[in-house]
């Protein structure tokens, strides 16, 4: 460790090559291949120029075996972390490993992930009405502040999980699907149609439970109605946007 910042991140040494093996955070913008070459040619043969401008989160998740681990994901500097992969993976290329700075931070939520690549980003020009997965982060932060609240362990959750819980990732996959809005009162609006249509499929599951306790995932179900959120058991609620 360099040093640690007042907000908690650390900076940090790593080699380039760890660096190109640590994942994009998903809820980065679209990578801009235009921007990309743009960087190759600036670039040209001096690749040790990229070797800061770097930001990881870490958080913890379940991997394959539902085991917790603490996940890295680059959320600012995709760009030249691209330009370092396709030298290092181009073939026959012979580039040597060196060291790279970035700031890291630990979040807990995909919530709080997006609250900091907002801050990293605040001052960069964005498209926010054209990046789908950049619109989905404003709805991701809503239904999180909606379900994740007073609850014992959050419902939406960071990485891979199981039913009923969901993960954000998969929150995202189903958003950048459907036609998205970037105004408050679009995102709050939908809000507000996502709980009533959860508190309906609470009620209409208690009941088929109540008529049916032996019923296909009874106890899935009843968890889902225990934790009050459905949003995992059922896709419907994308149908509300």
């Amino acid at each position: 460790m360099i040093h640690t910042f007042y907000d908690g991140s650390s900076l940090r040494l790593i080699k380039a090559s760890a660096l190109i093996a640590t994942p994009v955070w998903k809820g980065n913008r679209i990578l801009d291949t235009t921007h990309v070459a743009a960087i190759q040619v600036a670039v040209g043969a001096n690749l040790r120029s990229l070797d800061s401008g770097y930001c990881i989160i870490k958080y913890p998740e379940l991997d394959a075996s539902n085991n917790t681990v603490l996940a890295s994901y680059v959320i600012d500097g995709q760009h030249r972390r691209a330009v370092l992969k396709a030298a290092f993976e181009t073939p026959f290329a012979f580039e040597a490993d060196f060291d790279v700075v970035v700031k890291e931070k630990h979040v807990t939520s995909e919530s709080e992930a997006i609250t900091y690549f907002n801050q990293i980003n605040n001052s960069k020009p964005q498209q926010w009405k054209h990046d789908k997965k950049l619109l989905a982060n404003n709805y991701i932060i809503a239904l999180e502040g909606e379900f994740n609240v007073k609850k014992r362990h959050p419902v939406i959750r960071m990485g891979e999980t199981r039913r009923p819980y969901i993960s954000a990732e998969k929150v995202r996959e189903q958003l950048v699907l459907c036609e998205l809005k970037s105004d408050t009162a679009s995102v709050m609006a939908f809000l507000t149609r996502a709980k009533a249509w959860n508190r309906k499929q609470c009620e209409e599951v208690q009941v088929r439970l109540a008529i049916e306790p032996e019923m296909k995932d009874a106890s899935m179900w009843n968890k889902a109605l225990e934790l009050e959120f459905m949003l995992g058991m059922d896709f419907g609620w994308t149908l509300l946007l």
